[in-house]
């Protein structure tokens, strides 16, 4: 067991506390109170990691740094983890938690370490914070070289999303075409202008936030809920992943009615899509955007700053179809009745694929060669179909692509035409015809191909 350096006071944590927060086995962690730990044996590792992580003054050297604090900082490796002792609690030698008082609030308690952290504090109950921010924030993006700080250009528009620790979730979002400026900061909550230790605490209500300044003319606000949604899972309420508390909570915080409605509509469809694979249901905060505190200069672009440091973001694999918008998609109430409706709306060869499970002569389809980047639609009602990412060269001469946008995209159904056994692909809204799927695609990519008809497809490009 590693010996504490001359000099140092400490304690082993009980394991089993720790496990019970944590819900997993843990490595043996120390907890050092008010001091540094420089140099701990390292000999009983067998993984060979070593760090040292500060949180308000109470330093801890775990066997592995995702199992340190939460709410701490390591600005040498950029390694975020879990609560051991920090604010309100102190680590007495001989293995003991003991609560503080007067710690934070004037008097009042702080519990840190326990069912608090993930629990949203009353307004009433909030930490007061302050009039005026305590540290400088950055004028320039680090990586895009604009301003991170209104007024922003006109004809820019801006979002706010929380979906877990905002290292890695603003570097998402700043590699986007159409996307001026990122910064990380604080919302959702009540304490103006609050530290990053305050935050960590849960005392202050604040979710993790990025806010995004975005081209509208060149990336949608559609597009922005579809990466939301995607990189990271929105079922597991107050944390995510490996990093639990109020703060990496899913949130939407929306600055028009546009945006909420939008919003309101992609949770919903994805929910759909996600109980249809099995998990459970969306615990996305969907609300009015509030107060945008900017976090401290060394949270902002991180991962740029520290390129191999923490990023705990970790999407469910299921892809999120976003309703189109109403002036470009057909409604259910618009949807014919019948097969001369149908007749009318489509051209004859559209008419023979969709309607009558057609299939066009191979590489005379408009879409068989195309590259260009955008979101594949049922040609009959404007159904979100497959995105142009998950398309390949196939040579079969027909459209091909690894994967619908959703499971609930698309139906499957058993085809025994021709003599043979095949599985049809339908539109999943209006139940045409779109191709075939067959367990020969790319094994990299989950090994199936769906072989579409060009005339089935509208290509709408981003």
């Amino acid at each position: 067991m590693p010996e504490l350096p001359e000099g140092r006071t400490g304690c082993r944590l009980p394991l089993d506390l720790l496990e019970r927060f944590l819900d997993r086995p843990c490595p043996l962690v120390w907890a050092i109170v008010g001091e540094r730990i420089e140099n701990i044996d390292n000999r009983n590792n067998p993984s060979g990691h070593r760090d040292v992580f500060t949180c308000q003054g109470v330093w801890v050297s775990g066997a592995r740094p995702s199992f340190g604090l939460d709410g701490c900082h390591s600005p040498q490796v950029g390694q975020k983890g879990r609560v051991v002792s920090t604010l309100g609690w102190s680590a007495e030698p001989g293995g003991n938690l003991q609560r503080r008082t007067g710690v934070g609030r004037g008097g009042g308690e702080t519990v840190i370490f326990g069912t608090k952290k993930t629990t949203m504090p009353d307004p009433a109950d909030a930490l007061p914070g302050r009039s005026e921010p305590v540290f400088p924030v950055p004028d320039t993006h680090a990586v895009l070289g604009t301003p991170i700080k209104p007024p922003f250009p006109a004809g820019l528009e801006t979002a706010v999303f929380a979906l877990g620790c905002f290292w890695g979730a603003e570097r998402l979002f700043w590699q986007l075409d159409g996307v001026s400026t990122t910064a990380v900061g604080y919302s959702g909550g009540f304490t103006p202008n609050p530290t990053y230790e305050e935050v960590c605490t849960g005392g202050t209500g604040h979710a993790e936030v990025v806010l995004v300044v975005f081209d509208p003319e060149r990336i949608s606000y559609a597009e922005l809920l579809k990466v939301f949604f995607e990189e990271h899972d929105p079922t597991q309420g107050m944390r995510q992943g490996n990093d639990v508390g109020t703060q990496y909570r899913s949130a939407i915080y929306y600055t028009n009615d546009e945006q909420k409605t939008a919003a309101e509509a992609a949770r919903n469809s994805y929910e759909e899509a996600l109980i249809a694979a099995g998990h459970k249901p969306i615990t996305t905060e969907i609300a009015a955007a509030g107060d945008f505190f900017y976090a401290e200069d060394y949270h902002q672009q991180y991962l740029h700053k520290v390129p191999n440091g923490y990023c705990g973001l970790k999407g469910t694999g299921v892809s999120c179809a976003i309703p189109a918008r109403s002036e470009e998609t057909k409604t259910v109430d618009d949807m014919p009745t019948s097969e001369e409706e149908w007749r009318a709306r489509l051209t004859p060869e559209q008419y023979h694929v969709l309607r009558e499970a057609g299939t066009e002569r191979a590489f005379t389809g408009e879409y068989v060669d195309v590259e260009d980047d955008g979101m594949y639609r049922c040609a009959a009602c404007g159904n979100e179909l497959f995105d142009s990412r998950t398309k390949y060269h196939s040579g079969s001469g027909w459209p091909s692509f690894t994967k619908a946008v959703s499971p609930g995209a698309v139906e499957l159904l058993e085809d025994r035409s021709l003599g043979m056994v095949r599985t049809e692909v339908r539109c999943a809204r209006c139940h045409s015809h779109l191709g075939h799927v067959f367990p020969d695609g790319p094994v990299e990519a989950g090994g199936e191909r769906f072989c579409m008809n060009s005339a089935a497809l509208d290509l709408e490009r981003r």
